[in-house]
């Protein structure tokens, strides 16, 4: 009797191409870019008043800052772009069961696209 054969695929991978070492790095840029837009959101909205602010009788800006705002919303259209196209690399390289999609990525792309729409509907 001849021994059964197991219907395994040899893994030939000895260490992780370009495209892994690109996914890797992407989950970093897109967080690094969240933080920013954050930081620059953050910056643009109305300031409030405090106890200083009315003991000195200090103007305070009570709208928002639209030009910060668009700076944010066209890096939120850059960062849409680049997890798009880390999230289509991804999908390329899914092909083996111990392949995982790049969590950050995809959130980073549902962070963004929220922004998008809520800017388009707010101005």
């Amino acid at each position: 009797m001849e021994p059964r054969r197991e219907n395994r695929t040899h893994n030939r991978r000895k260490a992780p191409d370009f495209w892994v070492k690109f996914l890797h790095v992407s989950s970093v840029v897109v967080w690094g870019a969240m933080l920013i837009i954050l930081l620059i959101i953050d910056r643009a909205k109305p300031e409030f008043e405090n106890l200083f602010t009315r003991m000195f009788n200090i103007n305070l800006r009570q709208d928002w800052n639209m030009d910060l705002l668009a700076t944010a919303f066209y890096l939120c259209w850059a960062m849409l772009l680049y997890t798009m196209f880390a999230l289509y690399v991804n999908s390329k390289r899914h092909s083996r069961p111990g392949d995982k999609y790049n969590k950050s990525v995809i959130a980073m792309l549902i962070f963004s696209l929220g922004f998008i729409i809520i800017y388009i509907f707010k101005t």
